[in-house]
């Protein structure tokens, strides 16, 4: 059995570093969880996480085009004790109630004077 090699250990640490400390830097979580894939220690320890935050947090449960809709209930009953603001069952593959989930981010976003100008298409070169 081989191992993996030590920097993407290390690699590994800093992302979750960054990602919790960027936490405390945003107007909004939005947590996306696959339908499809069982509840685990991954999702409990990145719902503590969260739950930790004062952040308004929304859950996004994907995939629901591949999951029977009764299903679905128990999965949004046991986020819904998480305390989040909102859960917006979706597919992305289909773009199943993605409307949906853009009204409910706007929602929870504050207004805020423009970053770029109108005709910015993106802050970075084409190259990258």
């Amino acid at each position: 059995m081989s191992t993996l090699p030590a920097f993407i250990n290390r690699c590994n640490v800093r992302m979750v570093d960054a990602a919790l400390d960027t936490l405390r830097e945003v107007d909004l979580v939005a947590v996306v969880v696959d339908a499809t894939e069982p509840s685990g220690g991954g999702d409990r320890f990145l719902l503590d996480v969260v739950n930790r935050s004062k952040t308004p947090r929304v859950l996004v449960l994907n995939k629901v085009d591949a999951v029977d809709k009764p299903a679905l209930l128990p999965r949004l009953v046991e986020y819904e004790k998480e305390g989040f603001e909102d859960l917006v069952p979706i597919s992305a593959l289909t773009g199943e109630n993605v409307d949906r989930l853009e009204q409910v981010l706007l929602k929870h976003l504050p207004e805020g004077d423009p970053i770029y100008p109108e005709d910015y298409l993106t802050d970075q070169p084409e190259r990258f």
